[in-house]
């Protein structure tokens, strides 16, 4: 039977969505650039993200035979991967809070290029695909590769990109949300602070009415 658009789009869109939800360095950062910013941001930041994951969705249709046969074969090439993905992780775990000044040059940079910059460094979307297309051919859902129609090959990509993009905007709603609570508890902590500071006034000035 002949694939229809429709069907690998939502194929494609689903593997993309649930493959964007385990927490990561990217929707982290999703949620960082909206609490520290704003929900347009961090849809900038988003959007870069879903257009890095079209690159590597395509590595993975174009290469995944060659890909997975090159690590199958070559230690060295897994232990590398390996070392590359620790490296990312550490420069994450060490990296330092930035000042109010900093965060207030920081917001004059480009989230866009921010989002393809992050998203190029975490490479992890290759083998995703690279599973998810393997699985697909040997479950007999659907087979995709870039010499059929072109049809096809634009919903498949559509639906990786649409798929992306909504489970992080998903991490940026999640971040709104945490900067209007925080902005709420700092709104009463205020008030609160401000009605002691204003009781301990009055208190003294009783008792130096009562002096």
């Amino acid at each position: 039977m002949a694939l229809q658009p429709m069907f690998v789009f939502l194929i494609a869109c689903l593997a993309s969505f649930l493959g964007s939800l385990p927490f990561g360095p990217i929707n982290l950062s999703v949620v960082d650039t909206t609490i520290r910013q704003s929900f347009r941001a961090g849809l900038w930041f988003s959007a870069a993200a879903a257009v890095v994951e079209i690159g590597q969705s395509f590595i993975a249709l174009e290469f995944n035979h060659s890909i997975s046969t090159f690590l199958n074969t070559h230690l060295w090439a897994r232990l590398l991967a390996a070392f590359l993905f620790l490296g990312i992780g550490l420069v994450f775990m060490l990296r330092k809070d930035k000042t109010a000044q900093q965060q207030r040059q920081r917001r004059h940079k480009s989230n866009f290029v921010r989002g393809l910059f992050i998203a190029l460094l975490n490479p992890q979307a290759i083998p995703f695909w690279i599973f998810v297309l393997a699985y697909l051919d040997a479950s007999r859902s659907i087979h995709i590769n870039t010499h059929q129609s072109l049809q096809i090959v634009i919903a498949f990509f559509l639906g990786v990109s649409l798929g992306k993009l909504g489970a992080l905007l998903l991490f940026g709603l999640l971040g709104q949300l945490i900067s209007q609570r925080c902005q709420l508890i700092q709104h009463w902590m205020n008030k609160a602070i401000g009605g002691i500071l204003m009781g301990i006034g009055l208190l003294q000035g009783l008792q130096a009415a009562a002096g």
